[in-house]
Parts: C-alpha cells; sequence; structure tokens
C-alpha cells in the first residue's frame, strides 16, 4: 500500500483551482510517480484510474482534477478526467464544461465517449462532464456498457482519471472500481478514523478493485 501526504493547500474552491506550480502540484507528481505512471514505469500498465474516498468532503474531486493536470503536463501526454461522482458532479463545470452529453449519455444513451470529450485550457487534458441525471445513479454504475466506455476512453489518451463518489453513496463500489487498472483511496488526515479507512479498503478489494495506493489528504503542517 502507497502512502503519499498531501497537504492542505486549498481551503476554498474560489482561492486559485488550477495552479500548476507549487507544493501542490509537486505532491501530484510524486503520487502518478509511486503508482507507476506513465506506461513503462509500472508491471502493470495503468490507463484507468480512479479516486474514492470513505464519505464526502475528504478532497477527491480537487485531487483527481490536479492529479489529471499533473498526468497531461507531463511530456504532452493526453488525458481524460471523467465526472464520475453523478449525484454530486464536480470537477467538470470547474473547467468550464457543458453538462451534456456526458457519462450518463455515453452508457445509456450510446453516445460516442470519444466524441463526447471536452477540452479544457490546459493543453491535452480533455474532460468528460457527468451528463443529465434521467436515470438512477444506479443505473449507470450497474450497466455492462460502463466498462466499455472506459475502455474506449482508454484506447484514446495515455490515462484516464475518474473522480468517482464515496464509497458508502452509491452502488459504483461494485463495479466500476473493479472495471478500472487502479484505484486510489483518499482519506482525510484529521476527519476520519483508522477503522473507517480500513472498512472502505476492504469494501474495495471484495469488489475486485486493484488498490495502487492511499493518499492522506488535508493534512495540517505542524509548522
Amino acid at each position: 500500500m502507497i502512502v503519499q501526504a498531501v497537504q492542505r493547500v486549498f481551503r476554498t474552491r474560489e482561492a486559485a483551482p488550477w495552479s500548476f506550480e507549487g507544493a501542490f502540484h509537486d505532491h501530484c507528481r510524486e503520487i502518478l510517480r509511486r503508482i507507476g505512471w506513465p506506461r513503462g514505469e509500472a508491471e502493470r500498465p495503468l490507463r484507468t484510474l480512479g479516486l474514492t474516498s470513505c464519505r464526502g468532503g475528504e478532497g477527491v474531486s480537487t485531487l483527481a482534477a490536479h492529479l489529471a493536470i499533473a498526468a497531461a503536463m507531463r511530456q504532452e501526454r493526453r488525458v481524460v478526467l471523467v465526472d464520475a461522482n453523478l449525484s454530486q458532479p464536480a470537477v467538470a463545470r470547474r473547467f468550464g464544461a457543458v453538462p451534456v452529453p456526458g457519462l450518463v449519455e455515453c452508457v445509456c444513451g450510446g453516445e460516442s465517449a470519444r466524441e463526447a470529450l471536452q477540452p479544457t485550457s490546459v493543453q491535452n487534458l480533455f474532460v468528460l462532464p457527468a451528463g443529465q441525471m434521467r436515470v438512477s445513479p444506479a443505473r449507470v454504475y450497474d450497466s455492462t456498457d460502463l466498462a466499455a466506455v472506459a475502455d474506449e476512453l482508454a484506447g484514446h489518451c495515455e490515462l484516464v482519471v475518474f473522480d468517482l463518489p464515496p464509497l458508502g453513496r452509491a452502488s459504483c463500489a461494485n463495479r466500476l472500481p473493479a472495471a478500472l487498472d487502479g484505484v486510489l483511496l483518499v482519506v482525510e488526515a484529521e476527519g476520519v478514523h483508522w477503522e473507517v479507512a480500513q472498512r472502505a479498503k476492504e469494501l474495495l478489494q471484495y469488489a475486485g478493485a486493484r488498490i495502487v495506493g492511499c493518499v492522506l489528504n488535508k493534512w495540517r503542517d505542524a509548522a
């Protein structure tokens, strides 16, 4: 289990949400290095990566976005960021993306995932919004077409980053993480008891997910 600490750099969404330099960006590059990305730096290729947490508010969306940015800036590699927290989508709108078409339309409506991608202001970074929730999130997460969408995106880029819902909030824990090449578990340092984090790890393992690391997020520097 890889453990990487990420300091609490962004306290509000409005405070410079995208910074390409500094401690936070350095942490994201280090996380990518430790999990063995890009391809060729790990025994098992890592093309699809999901980020999830024990509960809401642990910083998954912010970390997913910055990991995607860091990956896109590395040797000009094409990266896709997927808004897969269907009940509370957050990342795509932060890049100014229109909400439709998105993941819902690709899984349930036959839309091409590749054609639904939207460019961002970050070179080589594309986003796939959540889409319009005309069905329940469980129907999307439980669809056998979800893995096909992930595979389609992986064939189009070097890395696909999925911003996933918390493990206790949706049935996503039972299907999508297992369909990905790897999953990062994000744990809020000062807000989640170790037993809760251990239970989240067990849920992922029971679902058949490959856990590539645990990110200790929002820890306070003693200084």
